[in-house]
């Protein structure tokens, strides 16, 4: 497979600290409250510090990959809920991460249209699968989806998520990762050359992000 050697090159963390500019995330949730939940091994006040849960190193060299790449979208409040999530199903952020900055530029806004085909938001879901999926974002948002919500780059991470499960299933859980990520891609051939030519250029990414953190 593509990925065999790169893989291993990309799954480094705990890299240091990360620096974020302050953004104002409310003005791609369409008006819709979506905030994240308590994140385990925050101090509080009065209480013992706790233990940093094991998504933390992870969402730090997400958070400095973000701010190089595209400092006008990072938050570390979304940094930390990708993370969390990603970890949570067993999915190398270094892949999804790769995979969403290709498609969008890390852009919750972004748009594009080819071949019939509409992609939106963040991760460059698909509102077909979406409108199937609800199960995806009903625990982030207590509803069912709605179109405007292919803007909102939280409900979009659990829609990458959840294909990404999808796709998983279907080629086994031992699958290479990049390999499920080009079934997201294009579930019809992911070892077709059109989806392995996505892979290459997603490792290309991945490849830039590593040399981010590693400051070459």
């Amino acid at each position: 497979m593509l990925a065999g050697a790169a893989l291993a090159l990309l799954l480094a963390s705990g890299r240091g600290a990360y620096a974020a500019p302050s953004v104002d995330m409310g003005k791609y949730f369409a008006g819709e409250a979506a905030e994240v939940p308590a994140v385990e091994g925050r101090a509080v006040p009065g209480q013992p510090a706790q233990a940093e849960p094991p998504w933390m190193a992870d969402a730090r060299d997400i958070c400095k990959v973000w701010v190089e790449r595209n400092p006008k979208t990072a938050d570390p409040a979304l940094c930390e809920f990708a993370a969390r999530e990603l970890r949570a199903h067993n999915i190398p952020w270094q892949v999804a991460l790769a995979n969403w900055d290709y498609a969008s530029s890390l852009k919750p806004w972004m748009k594009y249209s080819a071949g019939g085909m509409t992609a939106e938001g963040l991760t460059d879901a698909n509102w077909g699968f979406c409108k199937d999926h609800p199960e995806a974002v009903r625990a982030l948002l207590g509803r069912e989806p709605k179109r405007s919500d292919m803007m909102n780059p939280k409900a979009s991470i659990l829609w990458w998520i959840a294909e990404y499960e999808l796709e998983r299933g279907k080629l086994g859980e031992d699958a290479d990762p990049w390999r499920v990520a080009a079934a997201v891609f294009y579930p019809a051939s992911p070892d077709g050359k059109r989806a392995k030519q996505e892979v290459r250029r997603w490792l290309r990414v991945a490849q830039e992000h590593e040399s981010i953190l590693s400051g070459k």
